[in-house]
């Protein structure tokens, strides 16, 4: 019995792996990026889990969603989707040329 418990934990943890895996393997971002210019505070929250995400202005906050397709991601606010071009180094991200590193 007990090397039946040990048998269904550990393919449990298997596929918890796995499955962590699978969903950073995709094109999410999670996490805070802010941007490295000081003179303006601009700050993007994503959602590594779903397609949502928070840009913030300073202190005014808009709740959106992102898409990331090759080199260009597709932000929507309010209704209003723009593409930006987009790059990622390690903890950088790039939209439009301007760097955002990770939190």
């Amino acid at each position: 019995m007990k090397k039946y418990i040990v048998k269904i934990v550990v393919l449990a943890l298997v596929v918890t792996t796995l499955c962590c895996c699978f969903v950073s393997c995709g094109n999410k971002l999670g996490g805070t990026y802010i941007c490295e210019d000081s003179a303006m505070y601009v700050s993007y929250k994503f959602s590594l889990f779903s397609d949502k995400l928070v840009m913030s202005v300073y202190d005014i906050s808009f709740n959106g969603t992102y898409e990331i397709d090759d080199d260009k991601i597709y932000i929507t606010i309010a209704e209003d989707r723009r593409e930006h071009t987009y790059s990622k180094d390690g903890k950088t991200i790039y939209i439009d040329g301007k760097a955002y590193v990770k939190e």
